[in-house]
């Protein structure tokens, strides 16, 4: 990414339909009221409309000064704010050099170390006293910024994060000659951003309370093709002949045959202002001369509607033009959306939620839906506001007395401002942003103190308020660059203090219109539902509240992914696990502690590691250390793990009860050689060399080190096989010894294999060869990509270490899929792992494999299958058959899994209408619908299938055929159908 690149972000309207990428993602720190928590513990918010909102912080130093933002890149700073940036300094550490220092308010109106004040007023405008920058600062690995004494009140340092894999340009970059006249140049072009020639081609009456098609680009059958009737509208401008009943218009735009709208708002709502006409002029919409535009980018696959609908008692002129591009690739773009909410009368419940939570004092008060989202991704572009604030003036004062404020005059509890915007992004629990006011969130700020100021910019407007405040105000906030990514759920609220009526003559009252932009097949995140739709939306909320495994590990609330540690001490086995204790998508990773005394019933301990100054904690290994080499105690249990912060470092911790651990207080005993990736190092004991081994993902290869003492490491050899391309890279690997059925020791070296979702995600490799103590050799079938599973999700995937010699191997995997892991259907928990499998090696016809088969405690039940019903709960069902035969397993609702084994000998699971499908765009390719397995032997086949809460996880031949795949039934399955020619025996825990 070039400095050109970033500047382009902020006016690049295209790249706003554009699917977000796996990590890409966006929020805001802000000086929020820090009273405001989420409580994790105990699931519910504390003190959630705490208003103190000008100087919080994420932690004080010993000068005084305050953290106000800490991230790990790479990304950049989009947007600052400030409503009284003073003169003591901010510091800017980028990539761990400081390299801003200067006064806050001089950060605002100087550039560099200019002797002048900046001069770009429409990149960094200061508007109704909001101090303003959108001049991007990019980092690479991480960026802090602390302000000292004296720095002010109140601030919003607004990110965004990209991909692992980009590179950032310089900070520096925009102080050159290139870079300064860029940023002119960019500056111009916001300056006339509501230049546009209006040459209406389009002349309509709309009788009273009739409706008109304004607009429509479509087949009247389906072409061959898509992209032959695709298109994008990309300036819509409209002029009517009595702009004062344009609130009674509404404008509804259909995008590829839909039924329902995409877009549906009051006209001048939609275009970000109010009926009263008053001219303003944003980078997305505006009012110039009488005309209404829109430069949102709307693209269509198979044809566009947009219809405008007369709510009032008289006919009205319209005349309009609609500005088409070609947009061949549509069908890869997302749909543009905008919904308006709220009538004026009452606030709208917010959809899926339990409408008391948001009545004043309970604990959700004072948030007020903006917008809810659903089931695609996608990205957050901006609201308009209409607020209805209407007080009676205090102490009998007159219309002409109506300066309030510090000068001694009367103050007024009547400000509507005072609400926090709270983006809540893929379930988290606690918003990733967290305003300080709603006025801040727009764009200015002190707005309860006169002047009362009319204001627009590039993507923010005032387009309406009375001299006096007292009345309609209108308000829009545009995200471009700051668009807010997610990928399966958005929620957006907005604090309302005030009922809307609220004493004598008071009123206020809130009305919204959002937009965003979602994948086509979910593009009508929060349509108002018919009563058919909304009982399908009810039906999805119970898919939410998954049913827990029974035989296999998952976390009681929180996001776990990675299992790390794998141990048995010689009386019960631990498991540690990748954990983000306050949400259910991935977040600053902990280490999760849960032990076992069967391996199948868990029972959590708590937290064993929490993020330190050297990073997060990501994946690794434990050992016990029986002679004491580390010096910890004698049985002391050592883990060893990544640091993620700056860079990707080796660190240990250690226990001598087994719970409790303290980080080595010499970490990183692995300093970063000076590459990206360099993680999950897994330790296991040499018994041969009396000396510890190490395997670790380094990109493309894995490395191997030894060491005497835990603390200190040598590299001693690394491989890779070098079929891995740019776009990929190796994780958790793992490494140990299998008898092989003719009595020699084979090394196992385990892979998990990181890669885009077009090339399935993330799965374990495999190899097999010779390991010398000091370097891995593949010598059986190299260069030949083995597959530790035949399914999607098993990801992650390593083996127990033992203190007792010649125990099983036993395996445990994260049982997802990089792909789409954090938007599966969730409620308290998201991630588990897979059923343990004992490991073994045997021989096929197509060579040595690895030989899989689950670890399961004695069921409590055991028949033959007679009337095809199916137990509740977890069950297993062992199916004979000697000839091709397809089994279908189903619910009430008619979904379906089906098995069996086809006339080529393949075994076949297809969960292409198991349930719930249609959350992740790739959880619903066809790419990811049907696992199949080539059978090396013929005859009898008997298949294990284990349904364990939203995990099907199925075993063939002896253990050559492994496969796991999430399920999602919207009831449990419960019949069990074509069983004619097969046997079938079920079991139930």
């Amino acid at each position: 990414m070039t400095y050109n690149d970033l500047l382009n972000r902020l006016i690049d309207l295209s790249s706003l339909t554009v699917k977000p990428a796996r990590g890409e993602r966006s929020g805001c720190f802000s000086s929020f009221d820090r009273r405001s928590d989420y409580l994790p513990v105990e699931d519910r918010y504390a003190d959630w409309g705490a208003n103190d909102d000008g100087s919080g912080y994420i932690r004080k130093l010993d000068d005084g000064s305050i953290v106000a933002l800490e991230l790990n890149g790479p990304g950049t700073i989009v947007r600052s704010w400030s409503a009284m940036p003073s003169d003591g300094n901010i510091r800017v550490y980028i990539d761990g050099e400081l390299i801003i220092n200067k006064p806050f308010e001089k950060y605002f109106t100087g550039f560099g170390s200019d002797f002048a004040p900046a001069n770009t007023p429409d990149i960094c405008p200061h508007i109704s006293r909001g101090y303003n920058s959108f001049i991007p600062i990019p980092f690479q690995t991480s960026i802090r910024i602390e302000l000292a004494p004296g720095w002010g009140m109140y601030y919003h340092f607004t990110y965004t994060l990209f991909a692992m894999d980009t590179v950032m340009p310089a900070y520096s970059d925009h102080f050159t000659r290139p870079g300064r006249i860029a940023l002119a140049r960019l500056d111009r072009i916001l300056h006339e951003r509501g230049v546009h020639t209006f040459t209406p081609s389009i002349r309509k009456t709309i009788p009273a309370f009739g409706s008109v098609l304004l607009y429509k680009s479509e087949a009247e059958t389906p072409p061959p093709h898509p992209s032959a009737s695709s298109g994008a509208i990309e300036l819509l401008q409209i002029r009517l002949n009595d702009a004062s009943i344009s609130r009674d218009i509404r404008i509804s735009m259909y995008w590829d045959g839909e039924d329902e709208p995409s877009v549906s708002a009051p006209l001048c709502d939609f275009f970000g202002t109010s009926e009263n006409g008053r001219p303003f002029a944003s980078w997305l919409s505006g009012y110039i001369g009488g005309v209404y535009y829109s430069r949102w980018l709307m693209p269509y696959s198979l044809g566009a509607r947009v219809e405008l609908t007369n709510a009032s008692d008289q006919a009205i002129d319209v005349e309009a033009s609609v500005k088409v591009a070609p947009c061949r690739d549509a069908d890869e773009r997302m749909r543009f959306c905008a919904r308006f909410t709220g009538d004026g009368k009452s606030a709208p419940q917010a959809t899926g939620y339990n409408a008391a939570q948001f009545e004043p004092g309970a604990e959700r008060f004072p948030d007020w839906p903006l917008l809810i989202t659903n089931g695609g991704a996608g990205r957050f572009c901006g609201v308009h506001l209409r607020i209805t604030n209407m007080w009676t003036y205090p102490n009998g004062m007159k219309e002409g007395e109506w300066w309030f404020g510090y000068d001694g005059c009367d103050r007024l509890d009547w400000w509507w401002g005072e609400g926090d915007e709270k983006f809540f992004v893929d379930g988290e629990k606690f918003p990733s942003t967290f305003g300080t006011g709603s006025e801040d969130y727009i764009g200015y700020a002190w707005a309860a103190e006169p002047p009362f100021a009319l204001f627009d910019s590039p993507f923010a407007a005032n387009s309406d308020m009375p001299l006096d405040g007292n009345g309609i105000t209108s308000v829009c906030r545009y995200h471009v660059a700051d668009n807010i990514p997610f990928q399966s759920r958005f929620e957006a609220f907005i604090e309302k203090y005030k009922g809307d009526i609220w004493g004598e003559g008071n009123r206020c009252e809130y009305e919204a219109t959002a937009f965003w932009y979602q994948e086509p097949v979910a593009a009508n995140g929060i349509k108002e539902c018919k009563p058919e739709n909304k009982t399908e939306y009810i039906c999805r909320q119970k898919i939410a509240a998954i049913t827990r495994p029974a035989l296999r590990f998952a976390p009681a609330r929180g996001w776990t992914n990675d299992p790390n540690g794998l141990l048995y001490d010689g009386k019960q086995y631990h498991l540690f696990a990748q954990y983000h204790p306050a949400d259910i998508v991935w977040g600053p990773m902990h280490w999760l502690h849960a032990v076992s005394d069967d391996i199948t019933h868990w029972r959590e301990v708590g937290i064993a590691l929490r993020p330190d100054a050297l990073g997060t904690i990501f994946s690794g290994s434990a050992v016990v250390d029986m002679d004491n080499s580390a010096g910890f105690g004698s049985g002391a249990i050592i883990a060893m793990y990544t640091s993620h912060g700056d860079k990707e470092r080796q660190c240990i911790a250690y226990s001598v009860d087994g719970i409790n651990f303290t980080a080595y207080s010499a970490n990183p005993v692995i300093d970063n050689p000076g590459i990206r990736d360099f993680r999950d190092p897994k330790v296991f004991r040499d018994d041969i060399s009396k000396c510890w081994n190490m395997a670790l993902a380094a990109g493309n290869r894995i490395e191997f080190y030894t060491s005497e003492n835990l603390r200190d490491w040598n590299k001693t050899g690394e491989f890779g096989d070098g079929l891995l391309d740019e776009r990929c890279i190796y994780e958790c690997p793992d490494l140990f010894p299998l008898t092989a059925p003719g009595g020699q020791t084979v090394w196992v070296l385990l892979a998990s294999v990181g890669a885009p979702a077009e090339r399935g995600g993330g799965r374990v490799r495999y190899f097999l060869g010779e390991y010398d103590g000091a370097s891995f050799r593949e010598t059986i079938a190299p260069q030949t990509v083995r597959w530790l599973d035949d399914g999607f999700d098993n990801y992650a995937a390593v083996t127990f270490n033992s203190v007792l010699p010649g125990a099983d191997r036993i395996l445990i995997g994260w049982a997802a899929n990089p792909a789409y892991a954090d938007t599966t259907p969730a409620d308290r928990f998201r991630g588990g792992m897979t059923l343990p499998r004992r490991l073994s090696l045997i021989e096929t016809s197509s060579g040595m494999r690895l030989s899989q088969n689950p670890v399961l405690p004695e069921p409590i039940a055991h028949v033959s299958s007679v009337d095809g019903s199916l137990p509740n709960g977890a069950f297993a069902l062992i199916i004979h058959a000697d000839k091709p035969f397809d089994v279908r397993i189903e619910n009430i609702n008619g979904d379906e899994l089906l098995l069996g084994v086809d006339n080529e000998n393949n075994i076949y699971i297809d969960r292409t209408n198991s349930g719930v499908t249609d959350f992740d765009v790739w959880f619903n390719k066809p790419v990811y619908k049907r696992a199949t397995y080539m059978r090396e032997q013929n005859g009898e086949c008997v298949i294990h299938l284990i349904i364990d809460g939203d995990l099907l996880e199925c075993f063939a031949d002896g253990g050559a055929f492994a496969c796991a795949m999430r399920v999602f039934p919207t009831a449990p399955y419960s019949m069990l159908s074509n069983t004619t020619d097969v046997r079938v025996e079920i079991c139930s825990w």
